[in-house]
């Protein structure tokens, strides 16, 4: 009698020839089920990062790259791939690595790949916004001294808008005149480094609600009744929570008193946001569980947490705005 091995689903997949991007979905579906939250904080704000990092999204990693090794051409289902397991190293914390898996992906608009082109956009933003907020938490380690000028250049550079034409000697010049500007480290910096340091930071912070905005706007894709896929629902965290962000950016961002004018056009901007986040917000949450954090502000559940930290970052970004 021949004794068959049976090995775990997952494991079988690998070593189909018909893996299938459903099959990438399902993996990342299994796994999302064991990812522990984790809320955004000032000191920590990374929106995607599961609090059981790194040792989550093992099975979606190893069977969305053998889809890859497979097929991973221009296609809109190998972009697909490519997106989850963007997603999968987010939630690990691994943003770069997510960059690189994307890079030169870029979304098609096909009708019968609707939500897979979703998908990988908000893949893409997701991923954008996870890095723009990394620069921005460099920032505060190179003012400090902790942090050289040309390894902030190199990593972020962009982030913070410095244009580098030639690599190498641009990318010294770029460091000697932000080290220059910005005096990292100096305890009682003149008015000029000051100013300087404030741009800088406003140009981070603008980068980051730039990339949790574009994310926000890309949640808007319908969908036919029944339970959203587990990766929609991921990625509508991530938006969410990269929304709570805002409190944090917006000191940098609106240092300056402002006229009334100022203030009126401000918050005509600021209450669209927090309200599409509200919305998609109900992606993952249900309409009583929404209802009961905004009449009790006591939530009972990871993501009821996630919606009352939302709440708390609208409030504290209008008093921001009327406060200037």
């Amino acid at each position: 009698m021949i004794r068959l091995l049976l090995l775990p689903a997952p494991l079988l997949l690998l070593g189909c020839a018909t893996l299938h991007t459903h099959d990438v979905a399902d993996a990342f579906a299994r796994d999302a089920t064991a990812l522990v939250d984790r809320p955004v904080a000032k000191s920590d704000m990374d929106p995607a990062r599961a609090a059981n990092a790194p040792d989550v999204m093992r099975g979606a990693e190893r069977t969305a790259r053998a889809y890859l090794e497979r097929k991973n051409d221009d296609s809109v289902h190998a972009a697909y791939v490519r997106a989850l397991l963007a997603c999968s190293l987010l939630a690990r914390g691994h943003a770069l690595d997510a960059r690189d898996t994307l890079r030169g992906t870029k979304p098609r608009r096909e009708s019968d790949l609707a939500r897979e082109n979703a998908v990988v956009m908000c893949a893409i933003h997701a991923t954008s916004l996870c890095r723009s907020i990394e620069a921005r938490a460099a920032a505060d380690e190179f003012l400090a001294g902790k942090l050289p000028a040309d390894a902030f250049v190199r990593d972020y550079g962009s982030f913070a808008g410095l244009a580098i034409a030639e690599p190498e000697a641009g990318a010294k010049l770029a460091a000697r005149n932000l080290e220059t500007s910005c005096a990292p480290g100096a305890a009682e910096p003149t008015a000029a480094v000051r100013e300087a340091r404030a741009e800088f930071l406003r140009t981070l912070s603008e980068q980051v609600y730039n990339d949790a905005a574009a994310l926000l706007a890309r949640m808007n894709e319908p969908i036919a009744g029944g339970p959203r896929p587990a990766d929609d629902v991921w990625l509508a965290r991530v938006a969410v929570k990269g929304v709570t962000v805002y409190r944090y950016m917006i000191p940098d961002m609106l240092p300056a008193p402002l006229s009334g004018e100022q203030k009126a056009w401000q918050r005509e901007q600021a209450f669209p946001f927090f309200r599409n986040a509200r919305a998609v917000a109900g992606w993952f949450l249900t309409a009583e569980a929404r209802k009961h954090v905004e009449e009790t502000r006591a939530p009972r559940t990871p993501d009821e947490i996630v919606y009352d930290r939302l709440l708390s970052a609208q409030l504290e970004t209008m008093a921001w705005i009327d406060s200037r």
